[in-house]
């Protein structure tokens, strides 16, 4: 979509109003983005640490720092490193070997699995034995997913953060595929919570929040620099991590550097709630055909899926993609009944895993 991004790193007068605006807002979260941010390993990783540490932040009890990676560059010194300062991973993985090199490959052509696998590896070695990992799904490997899952949980991999891809055409035939999956990958997931496995599955979560009010209102979500920012090389800021690839000045809430002065920040609040008013002007809809909100069976739960996404899409926040409306259907229908199922089994092992975080 964005063929033009920078190649560069966030530049150190950003990088450093960043660490101060943590400082005035401790305890605060600092995750890294790309790009790949390994690549920018000593020159703003490392450093970041280094500058908190020297405003006498502490890491991570102060400012807690995290990333998305896709792992290619990991090495024991930079996992000693993470481990050290608590440094969260989420690694990018999209299946087993075949279905991962058909999409995250080299310059060269070559795919990355091999890599991804032997730092994923040394991170469960010595960090974290169950790190959080980020499949992006896709019609193209939809074929044989809920066994592709089942392969990941038999070597001890449980905790998948697994997202569809909305933006690209979906077929009638990818629907009816994606449901198949997902019926088969239900059943499986009913004998491992049965034997006290807690596999977390990012689909399942999504399937049974129209029934768990944890939303509430379709106003306040991710997105809108509700609780969250995006911020560019530039220390730019943009509503959500999401946005910051558009570059679109349009959706530039601030600059990092100005929110550091009353008068800079109190602009950048004017920002911020111009952008609310505007979503809350009016629930979010389907693009195609309005009447599938009035059936849909996740409508409870709908606050208008990824607004990056409609954004770019369409250019508004409120219309969505008949992919996301369909697929969001299918999760509801599919994962209810094992709600249903698994709480009238009382299965401890999916109220810890999935129901916690819908407490208030």
């Amino acid at each position: 979509l964005y063929p033009n991004q920078p190649k560069a790193n966030l530049d150190r007068e950003s990088l450093e109003a960043l660490i101060e605006f943590a400082r005035r807002n401790k305890p605060f979260n600092i995750h890294w983005f790309g790009g790949e941010p390994l690549i920018a390993w000593d020159d703003v990783i490392v450093e970041a640490v280094k500058i908190a540490e020297s405003k006498g932040l502490r890491v991570p009890e102060d400012l807690k720092f995290g990333m998305t990676t896709n792992a290619v560059l990991l090495d024991e010194k930079k996992i000693e490193y993470i481990k050290k300062y608590q440094i969260g991973l989420l690694i990018s993985i999209d299946g087993p070997e075949e279905k991962h090199d058909r999409h995250r490959v080299y310059p060269d052509g070559r795919g990355s699995w091999k890599d991804v696998w032997r730092a994923l590896n040394l991170v469960r070695k010595h960090y974290i034995s169950v790190p959080e990992l980020r499949w992006t799904l896709s019609p193209e490997n939809l074929d044989g997913f809920a066994d592709d899952v089942k392969w990941f949980v038999e070597q001890g991999l449980i905790n998948l953060a697994i997202d569809p891809v909305y933006e690209c055409k979906w077929y009638e035939e990818d629907y009816r595929k994606f449901r198949e999956e997902m019926i088969k990958l239900r059943g499986y997931l009913i004998r491992w919570l049965r034997y006290g496995i807690p596999v977390y599955l990012m689909p399942v979560r999504k399937g049974i929040e129209p029934i768990m009010q944890l939303r509430r209102t379709w106003r306040y979500r991710c997105g809108l620099a509700q609780g969250n920012l995006g911020m560019d090389i530039n220390g730019d800021l943009y509503p959500c991590h999401r946005f910051v690839a558009t570059h679109d000045k349009r959706l530039v809430l601030g600059n990092i550097k100005d929110l550091l002065d009353g008068e800079g920040y109190k602009k950048f609040e004017e920002k911020r709630l111009a952008l609310n008013r505007y979503w809350w002007q009016t629930p979010p809809f389907n693009a195609e055909d309005m009447s599938m909100c009035d059936k849909c069976v996740f409508k409870p739960a709908c606050m208008g899926g990824c607004l990056a996404v409609n954004y770019d899409l369409y250019g508004d926040f409120h219309t969505l993609p008949t992919t996301f409306c369909r697929i969001h259907q299918i999760l509801a229908e599919v994962f209810l009944p094992l709600h249903y199922l698994m709480i009238a089994e009382n299965n401890q092992t999916y109220i810890r895993t999935y129901l916690r975080m819908f407490r208030p």
